[in-house]
């Protein structure tokens, strides 16, 4: 508070219900931590969220301000492990709320994506028996590529294998 000094202080009180001058009082900026599901690859960077809470809401407001929001996104789409995630779809609600804002990028927890799992077609050649079960392939087509990708991978090889060599 202000406090008056001085020889003279004892003739003046001051009226600490004055204004003296304005101020902003910016929103204070909270991150969290979420539990954030492991997914397939599946060209984005979507990620799921659950038990999310918030990190660095003031003392006595605990429970008026809570996050709101299930949806994240992985640093990239690509596949790997323990891979950074932000709480891009995260928002505030509650009576104290418009005191905070949420930082949708910072890293809200971790995940995988894992590697998703492809099918073939291809033509077969037919074979005279000879004991073995490999077979010639030709005209590969994979099966279950993601929207996007196509053209972006494919697959090599001209041999595969009869499920026995009857």
């Amino acid at each position: 508070g202000v406090a008056l000094t001085g020889e003279e202080a004892g003739n003046y009180s001051f009226d600490t219900t004055a204004e003296i001058g304005k101020a902003n009082i910016d929103r204070k900026v909270l991150t969290g931590k979420a539990d954030v599901a492991n997914k397939t690859y599946d060209g984005t960077t979507t990620a799921q969220l659950s038990d999310l809470g918030l990190i660095g809401v003031v003392d006595g407001d605990e429970g008026k301000v809570t996050g709101t929001g299930t949806t994240g996104a992985f640093v990239d789409k690509n596949a790997g492990t323990q891979k950074s995630v932000t709480g891009s779809g995260v928002a505030l609600t509650g009576e104290e709320a418009g005191n905070y804002s949420f930082d949708t990028t910072a890293e809200i927890g971790k995940a995988n994506i894992d590697r998703k799992v492809l099918t073939g077609k291809a033509e077969v050649a037919s074979k005279v028996y000879d004991g073995g079960t490999t077979a010639q392939l030709s005209d590969l087509d994979l099966v279950g590529v993601v929207d996007g990708d196509e053209g972006k991978v494919t697959g090599t090889g001209t041999t595969g294998a009869f499920t026995d060599k009857n």
